[in-house]
């Protein structure tokens, strides 16, 4: 029989792995209930009956302990469940109230009783605190957080910040050292991460969103294309009760707005949020719509600061938005479940960018149009066996439109001209399926949940840049004009740079990945959570082009194998205390400007120029056209990627513990390493070295190493950073006396993060020669950092709901504009070599900031409700400073500047109402 056993268990791993030809998706936009069903004496029960059906759908799901009394119901919609046994010979038992969240894993404990008489045993409870099968360091924002606490701007991935291991100042999306353009956006299971330059590629209104999760370290094998925060939210969806919102956010500066901290005036601010959502059932326990639409325009003030007056003058940061969403599912059978969702985000915002240095002239506006639909199916094949699929598309189209065809001017103080990166436009099309393969061995040395599959994804990518006037242009300048008005009052330039030719780019990537884990509960203390993935991309080197400074050809990164290793430990086997911890590495994703501006260039569609020192402000280049260095050959900018060009990586280790006291309050305590190699960054490659210096010479006294280039652009993958981190967690429900019961939870992070660039992408480096002089602590680094939020149902119907954050001092990015070698303006001090270290300031303060939201519910009798809200965004009106200069000469060098940025904004209050019904 043990052969027999063994043979079943090896021929379940083939069979999964096959299937896994497939395409995968994982259980991301949903969760799973695991359980063991014992007798009285403590002995396992098999055949027992378990049914879970979800109370808003009616949806069942039914399964049958094994021969050691286990049960697991994977790929569940989240909600609230009520779970019923039944077994001939045993009363009846039922457990309600059991919510299940976005990821979570619950784990439950069941005893039956023999039966005298038919009866039947109700317990209600709420689930356990601490998830003791599970490793990986994630935190969940339910859907109260999402709807009650207050939220300045109303964007949801601004809760990020409250999850035990996310960093920065709230508005932020970071966990270790990894940003937003290193993260992955999932909603409904669906991957929206932007292709092109990081980030979400999509957006959708508060009110949509019903919860979401938030992985910030050792995401199982599901996860890949990502060294960041994981981010899985789930959409809402109609029910067996029609339900329906209208509401209205309003904030207004004549409202009781403070002071600006730096005119000492009230600034004008008004901003609208309006919309309307709803849902209910097409059929009874069968089919159920949803649909949502949200307005927002807001009128904010940008205020530069220069040190010039006429530069110095307040700017209109307009913007609107509109979020639309619709949402079906389908419940087919017992066992097929399907849902369809399709959102559409159009925004624009004008005179983006100005601020602190940036004058109006610097300013662009961004249209942006974006579409997505995802569909999925659930299947339940078996009591052991799930199958899930998913697809997904998204078309995005984005511009960007200067304000002035000025060619930028960059000096110390004052920064006028169009940005070198507008006007341009770009679009993305991206096509995925994902399907994924379930199963669960419940007796073979303990029990298995295996899980396969392959996840494709196929980005389309084109564009313009830049796509018209003023082509790039831009000159750099070591001091200050002494009227920016006034060219004839200009200092000499060191640099000009100007994009010549067809500037169009086209990029196709498939992408595939691969997964298999296994959560093997050895025993009921010991969980072991292992996996590896495999991921593949085949756009992002370009294999067909030879780059003309390195000999040899280009290899793609193709062994990006990923192992993930975990483990839990549940010390008395009751779920309450946990020891957690493992390993994995994770392959970040390559974004696709990288490869498009190689291409580019070495295709000689356009020729980008540099001119050192040049001579003439009105002609820098004498004249010389595209068609002049085309037809001549005359030297000429590139961009290449280093033949070695690599996949990003970074290891991830993690050792903590997860304790949950009594039945209201758990707290967790981790300790986290993680070291990030092969990232990328941009180096300037044509200088001859000073042997006896080690600093570059200027190309103008002695040439370039290849002189029929001028500046050569290397994308390199020698970049890497380490973040140690011990962070904290504390969650407790439904605490305090009968009368004002809260929701409380709260993270403290103390963490060192080092590196030597800051993005996934162009970060260059001042000494090509010296990489060494780029590590230092990286600009995310803060020391110390605390979040808490709270939500307080008192008498009467009222609420109240804070969020309180407290941050250390921040990094100013510290550099100059000298440029004594011809490189390009970085940190260098002088002609001898000396520089200012990298990220060497930090800001003036700690930052502190308390948001409190009062809110009262009126009844009319009927159903019917109306909900009156007021909030009080810094409401201390805490002085949190941003936008310092950091170049050493300005005039205003380690001086703050405002900013429109939410959380930098003196008190605000907002009012607002909802009719729900």
């Amino acid at each position: 029989m043990r052969y027999f056993t063994c043979v079943r268990y090896v021929f379940s791993a083939l069979l999964l792995l096959l299937l896994g030809t497939l395409p995968a998706a994982s259980q991301t936009s949903q969760a799973e209930i695991r359980g063991t069903v014992h007798d009285e004496g403590g002995g396992a029960l098999p055949g027992v009956t378990v049914t879970a059906t979800h109370v808003d759908t009616g949806a069942v799901r039914t399964a049958v302990t094994s021969e050691t009394g286990v049960f697991l119901m994977p790929a569940l919609p989240i909600g609230l469940y009520r779970v019923q046994l039944e077994l001939a010979g045993f009363g009846g038992v039922v457990r309600e109230g059991l919510r299940l969240e976005v990821g979570q894993a619950m784990m439950l404990s069941f005893s039956m009783k023999l039966a005298t008489v038919q009866e039947t045993v109700t317990v209600t409870g709420d689930a356990p605190l601490v998830e003791s099968q599970k490793s990986e360091l994630a935190g969940r924002v339910s859907a109260g957080q999402v709807q009650d606490l207050p939220l300045n701007g109303r964007n949801w991935l601004d809760l990020v910040a409250l999850v035990p291991g996310a960093r920065g100042n709230p508005g932020t999306v970071r966990a270790g050292f990894a940003g937003g353009d290193m993260a992955k956006y999932q909603v409904d299971g669906v991957d929206v991460s932007g292709t092109c330059c990081g980030g979400s590629n999509q957006g959708y209104s508060q009110e949509t969103i019903q919860e979401f999760e938030v992985i910030t370290n050792r995401y199982d094998a599901e996860y890949g294309r990502a060294a960041g925060v994981v981010i899985n939210a789930v959409t809402k969806s109609g029910t067996n009760q029609f339900k329906g919102t209208g509401f209205t956010f309003i904030r207004d500066s004549d409202l009781g707005d403070a002071r600006n901290f730096f005119t000492d005036t009230v600034q004008p601010f008004h901003e609208k949020q309006s919309g309307l959502n709803g849902g209910g059932p097409i059929k009874h326990d069968r089919a159920f719509f949803f649909a949502s639409y949200e307005y927002q325009g807001r009128a904010v003030t940008a205020i530069p600061k220069t040190g010039f007056a006429t530069m110095d003058v307040p700017a209109s940061n307009d913007i609107t938005r509109h979020y639309t969403t619709g949402r079906f599912d389908v419940q087919l059978s017992q066992n097929h479940r399907l849902f369809a969702r399709s959102s559409k985000y159009d925004w624009e915002q004008i005179n983006v960018g100005v601020g602190e240095r940036a004058a109006l002239s610097n300013g662009y506006s961004r249209p942006s149009k974006n579409t997505d639909l995802s569909v999925g199916e659930t299947w339940v094949i078996s009591g052991r066996m799930v199958h899930e699929i998913r697809a997904g598309f998204s078309a995005i189209d984005n511009q960007l439109i200067s304000n002035s065809n000025l060619p930028l001017h960059t000096f110390p103080s004052i920064i006028i001209g169009s940005p070198t990166n507008s006007p341009q436009w770009w679009k993305e099309f991206n096509v995925q399926v994902n399907n994924s393969l379930s199963y669960f061995v419940p007796a073979w040395h303990g029990e298995h949940n295996l899980k396969t599959g392959v996840q494709f994804f196929q980005p389309h990518y084109k564009g313009a840049f830049p796509s018209a006037e003023p082509w790039g242009a831009s000159y750099t300048f070591s001091t200050d004009p002494k009227d920016p008005n006034d060219p004839s009052t200009y200092p000499a330039a060191n640099r000009f740079s100007i994009v010549l030719g067809d500037p169009s780019y086209k990029i196709l990537n498939t992408t595939v990945g691969a997964f298999f884990k296994d959560d093997w509960v050895l025993s009921r203390h010991v969980t072991f959570n292992l996996g590896f993935r495999y991921d593949m991309e085949h756009g992002t080197v370009n294999t067909d082009l030879q780059s003309p400074i390195e000999p040899g050809q280009k290899r793609g990164d193709y062994n990006n194998i990923a192992p993930r290793l975990g483990f839990a430990y549940d010390v008395k086997g009751d779920g309450r205390t946990v020891i957690r911890g493992g390993y994995g590495r994770n392959f970040d994703k390559v974004l696709l400007n990288i490869s498009s501006n190689e291409r580019r260039s070495l295709l000689f569609q356009f020729a980008s120029q540099t001119v050192l020192n040049p001579t003439s402000y009105t002609n820098p280049l004498g004249g010389i056209t595209f068609e002049d260095i085309k037809r001549q050959n005359l030297p000429r900018d590139i961009v290449t990627i280093a033949n070695d060009y690599k996949t990003p990586t970074q290891d991830q280790v993690s050792a903590g513990i997860a304790q949950q006291i009594g039945s209201r309050l758990a707290v967790q305590m981790d300790y986290i390493h993680t070291e990030g190699f092969n990232e990328p960054r941009a180096r300037s490659i044509n200088f001859f070295e000073d042997p006896a210096t080690h600093l570059p010479i200027h190309p103008n006294r002695a040439g370039r190493p290849y002189p029929e280039f001028n500046n050569i652009t290397r994308y390199e993958t020698t970049a890497g950073s380490e973040y140690d981190g011990l962070q904290f967690g504390m969650q407790a429900r439904s605490i305090g006396p009968e009368w004002a019961r809260s929701e409380v939870s709260g993270s403290y992070t103390l963490s060192w993060t080092y590196s030597d660039h800051e993005s996934n992408r162009f970060d260059g480096v001042n000494n090509p020669f010296d990489l060494g002089d780029e590590w230092s602590f990286s600009a995310s680094d803060q020391r110390h950092r605390f979040a808490a939020n709270a939500s307080t149902r008192l008498p009467w119907d009222f609420q109240v709901a804070t969020i309180f954050f407290a941050g250390s001092k921040r990094p100013i990015n510290t550099r100059t504009t000298l440029d004594p070698f011809g490189s390009g303006a970085g940190r260098w001090l002088d002609a001898t070599g000396r520089t200012v270290a990298r990220n060497s300031e930090r800001t003036a303060t700690n930052d502190y900031k308390l948001d409190v939201r009062l809110s009262k519910m009126f009844t009319t009798g009927t159903r019917l409700r109306l909900q009156g809200i007021v909030e009080a965004f810094n409401v201390l009106n805490t002085k949190n400073m941003t936008n310092y200069n950091g170049i050493v000469t300005a005039s205003t060098y380690l001086q703050p500047a405002s900013s429109t940025d939410g959380f930098y904004q003196p008190r605000q209050l907002q009012f607002a109402f909802r009719v729900m019904y």
